[in-house]
């Protein structure tokens, strides 16, 4: 009997990589058969969901391989030349997209777009976005194993209606007529609008950083009085802080996407001077729709 092709993975950023993570755990691509190269965000998501592999170098990881898959993140440029050199030695790839963002720039590198064999996504938004931005690549649906593992331990939790968690992630442009970053200006408008969503009474505000966030970023917003409670944590899994929570807020993070489908109180805190919400899921309440 022949074996399976070997299959090299490779991830930096978080997004993609928990749902390579979760394949894998899944048992969609097989583990005998695969060798990994993770880093940062995605190791430390590798470790933490309890995965068990040899990590491999990048120069290393291509060695003997017949298929690439590999992330696209933002943070560094360790996806896209892992794609470029499995190009050039005649290794078909597949590039992972986890979010609805940045299509244009997901496979360009030095100025040149990756040409990529297949985009793999997880829901038919992502697919048309994909089609639209790389028309030459043969775009697939996978299975969200992120996603269910995700909401399945949501569901089997209970609720205080009095907690909010907020999702942070980094917006890497400032806001017209802003000097803050995205991301706090964000915060404290969700603050303001506490009425206007109908969220009343003392609350528990949970901020949870992003992967890539450095630590200490949001100290400066932490606060107790009698009305609100704000702390910044990110020691407990997702599915458990997004459980834990009546409302969740964010920005357009993948997480929001993860709330909404366990039946969670979803808000986009983006104001009306930011850029529209990306994420395209109906159910997603928009302060600055309610506000106008």
């Amino acid at each position: 009997m022949n074996k399976l092709p070997m299959m090299a993975l490779v991830a930096h950023d978080a997004g993609a990589a928990n749902h390579i993570i979760y394949w894998l755990l899944a048992g969609d691509i097989d583990l005998t058969y695969v060798r990994i190269s993770f880093h940062g965000p995605a190791l430390i998501a590798a470790t933490n969901a309890g995965l068990q592999f040899d990590n491999l170098a990048l120069d290393q990881v291509l060695v003997g391989a017949d298929f690439l898959v590999a992330g696209t993140g933002w943070a560094t440029d360790i996806e896209k030349k892992a794609m470029r050199t499995a190009i050039f030695a005649s290794i078909p790839v597949a590039a992972v997209f986890d979010h609805w963002t940045n299509y244009d720039k997901r496979l360009v590198l030095d100025d040149e777009v990756i040409a990529v064999d297949e985009i793999w996504v997880t829901d038919t938004y992502a697919i048309e976005l994909a089609r639209s931005f790389y028309p030459n690549a043969d775009v697939c649906l996978k299975n969200n194993r992120y996603l269910d593992y995700q909401v399945r331990n949501i569901s089997s939790q209970i609720c205080d209606p009095h907690k909010v968690l907020f999702l942070m992630e980094p917006i890497r442009a400032l806001w017209a007529g802003e000097k803050d970053a995205g991301e706090f200006v964000a915060f404290h408008y969700f603050l303001e609008n506490l009425s206007v969503l109908g969220i009343s009474g003392r609350i528990d505000i949970r901020i949870r950083p992003h992967p890539s966030d450095p630590i200490g970023k949001y100290a400066r917003l932490e606060r107790s009085d009698d009305v609100i409670n704000v702390t910044v944590n990110n020691d407990l899994p997702l599915h458990q802080d997004i459980a834990a929570a009546a409302w969740v807020v964010g920005l357009q993070s993948y997480a929001m996407v993860v709330a909404l489908e366990a039946g969670k109180k979803v808000i986009s805190a983006m104001p009306n001077h930011a850029p529209s919400c990306v994420l395209p899921h109906k159910g997603i309440i928009h302060i600055k729709e309610i506000t106008g």
